[in-house]
């Protein structure tokens, strides 16, 4: 028999879902006295020109879109690698997009040069 330590997590929002929830029982209010700013490693499930999640294969677009129902559903003030480092297109419209609303985080763009 396995033992799991970990809950079973179909959607990569369930994880903000727990953490908001952690917050709360911990006795803090989320986004006032406790926040999270997800640095999602985009570039790791990024494979054949789409973003893998969920056992779906979305677009930039579809990535960006994701993030913004996050943003307004959660209280996130972050977004670290949310793109693959080689989306240049998709960095400028993540940015254009979300940048007034969150902080737009690239931290693997130092060894890459845009084409």
């Amino acid at each position: 028999m396995t033992r799991r330590l970990r809950p079973e997590i179909d959607e990569p929002e369930e994880v903000l879902a727990l953490l908001v929830t952690a917050i709360e029982q911990a006795g803090y209010r989320p986004g006032a006295m406790a926040w999270r700013s997800p640095s999602t490693a985009a570039s790791e499930f990024f494979r054949d020109g789409s973003y893998h999640v969920a056992g779906e294969a979305i677009s930039s677009d579809d990535m960006i879109e994701r993030y913004e129902k996050i943003i307004t559903d959660f209280p996130v003030w972050s977004i670290e690698d949310g793109l693959a480092e080689g989306d240049w297109d998709g960095w400028v419209r993540l940015t254009e997009r979300l940048g007034e609303r969150v902080q737009i985080v690239g931290t693997t763009f130092s060894s890459q040069t845009r084409p």
